[in-house]
């Protein structure tokens, strides 16, 4: 069974965070957690010129072969940071919104604590396999003490922990960019970890909002907000839409039931 892009993982979130507020489900504003989503599924190009000012590489076609390679790798990496930046601003705007304001912690601990707290119920369907494939590629690049931490955490918040070691890494500027893999004996796996970075980080506002308004027979009365096919007739479960929305096929994602 598939799923979405990312980008179209987060707009499918966005739009249901519409329907929420539309059915007076919910009494926050989600306002701005939508405009990080609308940003982050938007995301088409990012255009990174490594030697932008630097004219002498066109006397060497070697350079200049290894200049638009490079240029190619890292606007590829830049667009996929771009998106999971949008998408964790997005993870912590609903954070803010669903935990106490009086709580001093900083979002990620806060939304650690609810998902512990709060989840109840079996994680997200491709949570489990996006952590472990996450885990596979990160996990000689996080600390013995980090990762003895990670093992303590419950498997709802795991996700989070580990992708909050990664966002660490490039807001301090301790990660090093790749090179394009001609040049480099390893090859780079930085695209492909942020992606699923930020598939975990949609799965967990998934699960931060099911803990919220899950299991409460919350209704979307107005299926328009999010059936771009007009399929649907009748109102659509919430609980239904938070665990499937990340599916590819409509008629799971949407109108068949567990």
């Amino acid at each position: 069974m598939g799923y979405l892009s990312v980008n179209e993982h987060s707009y499918n979130l966005m739009r249901l965070l519409n329907a929420i507020e539309y059915e007076g489900i919910s009494r926050e504003d989600f306002g701005n957690v939508v405009d990080w989503l609308n940003m982050a599924s938007g995301v088409v190009n990012v255009e990174i010129v490594t030697e932008l000012y630097d004219s002498s590489i066109y006397v060497c076609g070697s350079a200049m072969d290894y200049s638009k390679e490079k240029s190619e790798l890292w606007s590829e990496l830049s667009k996929s940071f771009v998106t999971f930046n949008f998408i964790w601003g997005s993870m912590e705007g609903v954070i803010a919104l669903i935990t106490p304001e009086n709580d001093k912690d900083s979002m990620v601990y806060r939304g650690l604590k609810y998902l512990k707290e709060n989840y109840k119920v079996s994680t997200i369907q491709g949570y489990v396999q996006s952590y472990n494939d996450l885990y596979a590629m990160f996990k000689t690049q996080v600390s013995s003490s980090e990762l003895a931490k990670l093992e303590r955490k419950s498997v709802q918040a795991k996700g989070l922990y580990l992708v909050s070691k990664l966002r660490n890494q490039f807001a301090h500027g301790s990660r090093y960019f790749p090179e394009p893999d001609e040049y480099n004996d390893e090859l780079n796996n930085d695209i492909e970890i942020i992606k699923m970075s930020s598939r975990i980080v949609l799965f967990t506002i998934q699960m931060l909002l099911y803990a919220k308004y899950g299991e409460k027979d919350f209704y979307i009365e107005n299926p328009s907000m999010f059936d771009f096919n007009w399929e649907l007739e009748d109102p659509v479960l919430l609980d239904e839409m938070l665990k499937k929305l990340q599916f590819n096929d409509y008629y799971v994602r949407v109108l068949k039931p567990d």
